[in-house]
């Protein structure tokens, strides 16, 4: 089957499709006004679009770059979003929602882009180490990036499709999902008597 994007109450009384379509898609965020969201269309390349199920679906970005982990800011004005070319590092661009304007948040590299609750900060992750950059939601223009802290492999899953982490609130805490390793070992179980255990459980 297709994945499609739908919306539902949380007691899931009732699922409305928004968008249907032939390609897998993967909503990824939704806007402060509750109509807008974004999403990937998941195929190669990866594509970010903009819609609201009851209109057409605007494209985020031009060209055959791979694009995806979008989020629309906390004021509905511009939209973060990873993007790739054939060769080149991904990098963090931020795009206003109203024109084709975009701006390079991103220096050295960096996926999965979340906005702090005021929308004047962008966080973003780049392999281990996790950066934010300054924002001015008015003008649209980003600051020097700055390293916060390093976690290996925490908030990275699924690829370039989805984010595991996200910040709280007040801008001053994170909430991430870390992968656990499991011991892979096999064990075995030795039962002794079980003819006798089989035969009382019979007679029940």
């Amino acid at each position: 089957p297709v994945y499609d994007v739908v919306r539902t109450p949380l007691d899931g009384s009732a699922v409305d499709t928004l968008l249907r379509s032939r390609i897998d898609k993967t909503p990824t965020s939704v806007g402060p006004d509750g109509r807008t969201f974004s999403y990937t269309q998941v195929r190669n390349p990866l594509a970010v679009f903009v819609g609201t199920g009851s209109d057409v679906p605007r494209a985020i970005g031009t060209g055959i770059e791979d694009r995806g982990t979008s989020v629309i800011s906390p004021d509905g004005r511009w939209i973060a979003y990873r993007e790739q070319s054939t060769g080149s590092r991904p990098q963090i661009y931020v795009q206003s929602l109203a024109t084709p304007a975009r701006r390079q948040v991103s220096s050295d590299g960096g996926d999965q882009p979340r906005w702090s609750k005021q929308g004047r900060e962008l966080v973003y992750r780049l392999g281990d180490a996790v950066i934010a950059a300054p924002f001015d939601p008015i003008t649209g223009e980003p600051g020097r990036p700055v390293e916060l802290f390093r976690r290996p492999a925490a908030g990275q899953l699924n690829g370039n499709r989805t984010t595991g982490y996200d910040v709280s609130p007040d801008g001053l805490h994170f909430f991430i999902v870390e992968p656990q390793r499991r011991d892979q070992r096999a064990t075995a179980s030795l039962i002794f008597n079980w003819r006798g255990d089989l035969e009382r459980a019979l007679r029940r």
